[in-house]
């Protein structure tokens, strides 16, 4: 079986660590019922570079018209995650009720195939149904030319309508979307920021603060990264986010009011964040970070700039399991570079955690109460 250089990027980063590892050819079918829109590319998008990285256009599926498959090559015992789009999360595969479904999972353990059915995708017609905890508001942000347009969330924390007088601090969290409903997010999970920290402010363990979620787009891994569409993304935080914000709600003032957090390429985009404008954002929690994967290397961007000022205070975390495995030699990389500079800074290892939403909303009240904790 011969493979696209795509799908062979996963074998040569592994063989980095271990090439003792022994490797199976996997192939991924779906058969589709609508075949009247057969002139429609179908694309598959997962946890892994192979499978796009969460990509939604980026792996385009073999075949049709009523069957697509894919084929890759994968190490024994990895945990494969992903989901199907026609090029677009708001073109994604739907289940059999007609809601977003959870991620497919498979678990590699020998050659295999598997074969998944599709009879109806996202249109603009459908509807989110959740609940949220607390008060959450869509706020129509101006977008800034060359940059997508996105959806933007703020969530008040209890009692702030009769706490007129007090100015809170903020928390903006990348992947929007993700974070507040499963209905919602892209994966099926979510990080339930708002029942987390609902209940941590009103047990007195957090001081009440402010969340502002930013929801990703098609350019997430260029706008998460460094480079002219972050850059862009910094300046629409900076420039029209905060600002805007700032008119209409009462937030503290200062860098040590205003913490950032992400995860995986949300994770490297909150250090970048903190790391090139330290007077903006004075925390940054880095859950997963990808400081060193694929053509991305933060490490030794970061060592060749200068030494940020005010130091923003940094927190990392991360699990051990599957592709949190191929990002720890980055992410200890990047605690040994902040070692020799004396830079401060939290890390905490979540044994056996994977890279999934339900992962970073399990110990999400770790760099909460980090960023807010009343004992701090």
């Amino acid at each position: 079986m011969k493979y696209p250089t795509h799908v062979c990027l996963i074998a040569a980063m592994l063989c980095l660590a271990a090439c003792d590892l022994k490797f199976h050819d996997v192939r991924i079918e779906l058969v589709i019922s609508d075949t009247t829109a057969s002139a429609l590319p179908v694309y598959i998008s997962g946890n892994d570079i192979a499978l796009g990285s969460w990509e939604a256009d980026k792996i385009k599926m073999e075949g049709g018209p009523s069957l697509y498959y894919v084929e890759l090559e994968a190490p024994t015992s990895i945990d494969l995650e992903y989901k199907f789009t026609r090029g677009s999360w708001d073109t994604e595969a739907l289940g059999e009720d007609g809601k977003v479904p959870p991620n497919y999972m498979l678990t590699v353990l020998s050659d295999t195939s598997v074969r998944h059915a599709v009879n109806q995708w996202k249109t603009s017609e459908y509807t989110i149904e959740g609940q949220v905890v607390g008060e959450r508001i869509a706020l129509d942000v101006p977008g800034i030319e060359g940059l997508k347009a996105r959806d933007v969330w703020i969530w008040l924390p209890p009692d702030y309508e009769i706490s007129a007088d007090i100015d809170y601090p903020v928390l903006l969290m990348h992947d929007g979307q993700n974070v507040f409903e499963p209905t919602a997010s892209l994966s099926g999970q979510e990080w339930r920021v708002d029942e987390t920290a609902d209940s941590m402010i009103r047990a007195g363990t957090l001081n009440p603060f402010i969340i502002l979620a930013v929801s990703n787009t098609e350019d997430r891994s260029a706008e998460y990264s460094y480079g002219s569409k972050a850059e862009l993304y910094a300046q629409f935080l900076i420039e029209q986010l905060l600002p805007y914000v700032n008119e209409r709600y009462h937030l503290a003032q200062g860098p040590e009011n205003i913490a950032i957090m992400g995860s995986s390429m949300g994770g490297l985009s909150s250090f970048v964040l903190a790391w090139e404008h330290p007077e903006v954002f004075g925390k940054a929690a880095c859950l997963s970070p990808a400081f060193k994967v694929g053509e991305y290397d933060y490490v030794s961007k970061a060592a060749k700039m200068k030494r940020p000022s005010p130091l923003p205070a940094i927190y990392i975390d991360n699990g051990t399991e599957d592709l949190e495995a191929r990002l720890q030699a980055g992410i200890d990389d990047m605690k040994v570079y902040l070692k020799q500079e004396n830079i401060p800074f939290e890390w905490y290892l979540d044994q056996g955690a994977k890279h999934t939403e339900g992962a970073w909303a399990n110990r999400l009240h770790i760099p909460l109460k980090w960023l807010f904790g009343t004992e701090n």
